[in-house]
C-alpha cells in the first residue's frame, strides 16, 4: 500500500499476487509475538512528527530508510526471498529504535537476541 502526501492522502493498494505455494511458504515462516507492550500511538506520532518538522537528522534519515525498506520488502515478498525479507525486517526494527527507543522492552530484546544468534548474518547491529 502506498499513499500520496497531504492531510487526506489517497491510498493505493497493490496486491502481492502470490501463488498458493508462495503464500504457504510465507505463512510457514511468519511468527507473530504478543510483546505485551502497550503505548499510545498518538504520543509516538506527535513525537516523530515534531522531530521531523524540526528536521532532526536522525529522524529524517530513519523515516527515509523505512520508506526505502518498504519498497525492498515488497520486492523480497514477491520474489519469495525470505532470508532477505528477514534482514529487511531487522533493519526496519533498528530504524524504529531510532524513532522511539521505548518501542522495545527486555523480553523483546532477549527474544530478538536469540533469533539473531540463530541467524549469524543478523548477529551484529
Amino acid at each position: 500500500m502506498t499513499s500520496g502526501p497531504g492531510l487526506r492522502p489517497r491510498l493505493r493498494v497493490a496486491p502481492v499476487g502470490w501463488s498458493v505455494e508462495r503464500e504457504r511458504e510465507f505463512s510457514q515462516r511468519l511468527t507473530l509475538y504478543n510483546a505485551g507492550l502497550q503505548r499510545m500511538a498518538r504520543n509516538l506520532l506527535r513525537q516523530v512528527v515534531s522531530s521531523y518538522l524540526a528536521r532532526d537528522t536522525a529522524t529524517v534519515q530513519a523515516l527515509h530508510g523505512i520508506k526505502t525498506l518498504a519498497v525492498e520488502m515488497a520486492f523480497a515478498m514477491c520474489d519469495g526471498e525470505w532470508s532477505c525479507l528477514g534482514e529487511l525486517f531487522d533493519r526496519h526494527w533498528r530504524l524504529n529504535q531510532i524513532l522511539d527507543p521505548h518501542t522495545t522492552n527486555a523480553p523483546i530484546d532477549n527474544l530478538l537476541a536469540r533469533v539473531r544468534r540463530g541467524l549469524p548474518h543478523l548477529a551484529s547491529p
